[in-house]
């Protein structure tokens, strides 16, 4: 794990210490989604396979004020999954191929009992993903696939969603986004 600027505090009893882990943060999608979910005040955890990109993006958004942290993550390797996810609240992946990619995520958050987001927009990833649906729901765990179906509007989509899932953990005393 790398950390680079950050307000956000350790992992203590459990709790949330980022809103969001962002997979494929440095990627093009994934830029624009890490600066609307600053924009939109959650704290954003950017992971990806190089430190690098990681921390000139991380470095940018705090110059604006945004709470992130990087963490540099083989998502083909469980216990590197395991480990970026501990913390946060829900995990947004811009990984592709996501018929590839999206099944050790989806593990991890499983296992871990955390919400998915990914921006997929492959029928074989989507299918794959709504084929879990029974196990999503014995975890009591939501899957969301396609949350931004196409290039013009990922970050919207995806970040509605957020904005949704952050309204409904108002039992951490946090506040509802406006948007």
């Amino acid at each position: 794990m790398t950390t680079t600027t950050s307000k956000i505090s350790l992992v203590r009893d459990g709790r949330v210490t980022s809103d969001v882990l962002l997979l494929g943060a440095a990627g093009n999608s994934g830029r624009l989604i890490a600066a609307e979910l600053a924009a939109r005040c959650l704290s954003v955890r950017l992971a990806g396979r190089h430190r690098g990109p990681l921390e000139d993006l991380a470095r940018a958004l705090a110059a604006d004020g945004a709470a992130t942290d990087v963490h540099t993550v083989d998502v083909s390797d469980a216990a590197s999954l395991a480990e970026a996810i501990v913390g946060v609240g829900v995990v947004l992946s811009t990984i592709g191929p996501f018929a590839r990619q999206a099944g050790p995520v989806i593990d991890a958050c499983l296992a871990a009992n955390l919400p998915y987001v990914d921006i997929a927009n492959e029928w074989p990833a989507v299918r794959g993903l709504l084929d879990r649906d029974e196990q999503a729901r014995a975890h009591a765990v939501a899957l969301v696939t396609g949350a931004g179906f196409g290039r013009p509007r990922p970050k919207h989509w995806s970040c509605a969603w957020l904005n949704s899932w952050a309204w409904c953990r108002t039992s951490c005393g946090s506040q509802p986004l406006r948007g």
